[in-house]
């Protein structure tokens, strides 16, 4: 159900993993795909792979459905009422969109020039290219 974000990531490895990959064209190809998977966190692009999936299920004589509820301990909810999803599209979407954000948070974490020594790489980088020196990294 998510081979599109598992694609993606699949041609960000090997465009980060080629052996003329250098820092900037590193840092692109995580923008790009940063992008792309900003643009599928919406629910028409969800809805649109469920209804893939669901087709598929049919092929497969097989029926989606949501797991048991479960309800948390009364002092972590207090008199509130659980959230249980009522249809097996609003359970899947729930599943899709955490696995969508946590690609862009650890993209975000682990890929922010500002914040890592990669920022040192591509001024590095960008010197050996151009053969021009900057004042300091």
């Amino acid at each position: 159900m998510v081979t599109k974000p598992i694609v993606a990531l699949e041609q960000l490895n090997r465009s980060c993993e080629s052996r003329s990959a250098i820092v900037s064209g590193m840092l692109e190809a995580v923008k790009v795909t940063r992008s792309q998977m900003m643009a599928w966190r919406t629910d028409e692009e969800f809805h649109d792979l469920f209804e893939k999936a669901v087709s598929k299920a049919d092929e497969l004589d097989l029926d989606p459905s949501i797991p048991r509820k479960r309800n948390p301990p009364r002092r972590l909810t207090g008199t509130v009422a659980p959230f249980h999803p009522t249809s097996p599209e609003q359970h899947f979407r729930q599943q899709y969109l955490a696995f969508v954000d946590a690609i862009i948070v650890q993209m975000d974490d682990r890929y922010d020039s500002s914040q890592c020594n990669l920022a040192a790489y591509k001024v590095l980088g960008d010197m050996l290219i151009s053969g021009k020196a900057q004042a300091r990294f």
